[in-house]
């Protein structure tokens, strides 16, 4: 605004060169504009970016759910740092990427738990999980009932 006052104070004045000071001052607002531009340009670059890792990351876990993966193995599909994968994580799922992991093999888990000739801790490790337990442990916090309360509520309603 003050460039503003100053152009009109300029224009008001009777000095000889009054119009080179006008041109210059106009100048400043077009090299201010373009700097905005310039900032908005970046800011759209980054979040194309943060897209782009955020579905790398969710790429490689739809893909490699199966095996043991860490912090680390999911941030670098991002090519990213761990804190920044935690973000990312935070801002477009609203979970952390563990946290995620949990809830994807979980659910993952649901169609092979339907299959009765399978044990609980085979579908456990076909998921990614370590071991049936932590697999009960997950399956009970997201569920509210084990693996094995699941697949006897399904079946019960299969006969009905």
């Amino acid at each position: 605004m003050d460039i503003f006052d100053k152009i009109y104070a300029n224009y008001m004045s009777n000095i000889p060169e009054k119009e080179l000071y006008i041109i210059s001052d106009l100048l400043l607002i077009w090299a201010a504009l373009f700097e905005l531009e310039d900032v908005a340009d970046r800011d759209s670059q980054q979040e194309d970016e943060n897209i782009r890792s955020q579905k790398n990351m969710m790429s490689y876990i739809y893909q490699n759910y199966r095996k043991k993966l860490s912090l680390q193995d999911i941030a670098g599909a991002g090519n990213i740092s761990r804190n920044k994968c935690c973000s990312l994580f935070k801002q477009f799922v609203n979970q952390t990427p563990l946290e995620f992991l949990n809830s994807y093999r979980l659910e993952s888990s649901i169609p092979l738990l339907l299959d009765t000739s399978r044990s609980i801790t085979e579908v456990a490790l076909s998921c990614g999980y370590q071991g049936s337990s932590y697999y009960a442990e997950v399956f009970r916090k997201y569920k509210g009932m084990s693996p094995s309360e699941f697949r006897k509520g399904v079946s019960s309603h299969v006969e009905d």
